[in-house]
């Protein structure tokens, strides 16, 4: 089903398309998104309008439909099962790590680099198409319970342990943000984010270490509690995440400002004057060359062999 890129805005003896970016701009924006409707002529649905942080998106209210010779109606109606999600304290899977830290070095390498923007046509009327009988499609309800994992840096339990036997897993969720754009309502939150490292310091006798970063004004603190150290499993021993957080330090030193730190974290109550996120994984981490973004080192063991190499 394709997005909406625009909206009809109809409200007394007012109508006229908008696009999806400008709405939040829009005079008395409370009250404009109270009257958005399905840009095609021959249908009327009400859209709804849903905020995000990078802009926002339209979509169709649940349970109503478009017209049958909408553009945007779906050619099958689905009739899905509800999945109760029963939750469970776990972990974050390899896979799930990679994915949100490939969208972080995706926001950051954005964000320094903007994509050009391609001007959208405006065409006078909507293409339409050939109006089609809707099949009904019933998907298979054999994963009527799933499990909904909450991250909990102490667990043990994985995501494949979770899954067996066919049940619908979700990952805890982890909100895309670039340092700068973090607020005291991030408080108590999972995130993805990325800084610029500045100092790396550890204190082997209890078992932390902290990089200090900065990006766009904006200070803080990575904070590696003993569980970065202690409850890696994926094998990685406290010596080694010692040796490799000495040789991630030195590297600073001799080259500041030349490495992001992109990673998931946690936090706690926030302070924006002394912003501290806090790591519990050492698989957390991803590592991204300040003088090249496209160039970015997946673990901190990779990074710190390509240092001991004279790779970088």
């Amino acid at each position: 089903m394709p997005k909406f890129q625009q909206a009809l805005y109809q409200k007394n003896n007012e109508t006229r398309l908008v696009n999806v970016e400008r709405i939040p701009h829009e005079e008395d924006y409370e009250d404009f998104i109270n009257h958005l409707y399905c840009p095609d002529e021959n249908c009327d649905i009400k859209l709804v309008y849903a905020r995000t942080r990078d802009g926002g998106y339209l979509k169709k209210i649940k349970g109503l439909e478009h017209a049958d010779s909408c553009v945007y109606a779906d050619d099958e109606v689905r009739v899905v099962s509800e999945t109760v999600y029963i939750e469970r304290n776990g972990n974050v899977s390899s896979e799930g790590i990679s994915r949100r830290n490939k969208n972080t070095g995706k926001k950051l390498r954005d964000f320094l680099n903007p994509p050009e923007e391609k001007e959208k046509e405006q065409p006078d009327k909507i293409k339409r198409k050939n109006i089609k009988k809707k099949s009904v499609v019933t998907e298979d309800d054999s994963n009527k319970i799933g499990i909904r994992i909450k991250y909990d840096p102490d667990s043990e339990v994985s995501k494949e342990e979770l899954e067996q036997g066919g049940r619908k897993t979700r990952e805890p969720a982890f909100i895309t943000v670039l340092l700068h754009q973090i607020s005291e309502r991030d408080a108590n939150k999972n995130l993805s984010t990325v800084g610029l490292i500045k100092e790396v310091m550890v204190n082997k006798e209890l078992s932390t270490a902290s990089i200090n970063v900065s990006f766009e004004n904006t200070q803080a603190i990575f904070q590696l509690p003993p569980a970065f150290f202690n409850n890696s499993i994926r094998g990685l021993v406290k010596d080694q995440l010692f040796e490799y957080l000495d040789i991630l330090g030195n590297y600073i030193k001799r080259k500041p400002d030349s490495l992001y730190i992109n990673t998931l974290c946690q936090t706690h109550r926030i302070d924006m004057n002394k912003l501290v996120l806090y790591v519990y994984d050492p698989d957390f981490p991803s590592f991204i060359l300040s003088s090249n973004p496209d160039r970015e080192f997946k673990s901190l063991s990779t990074l710190a062999s390509m240092i001991s190499t004279n790779a970088i």
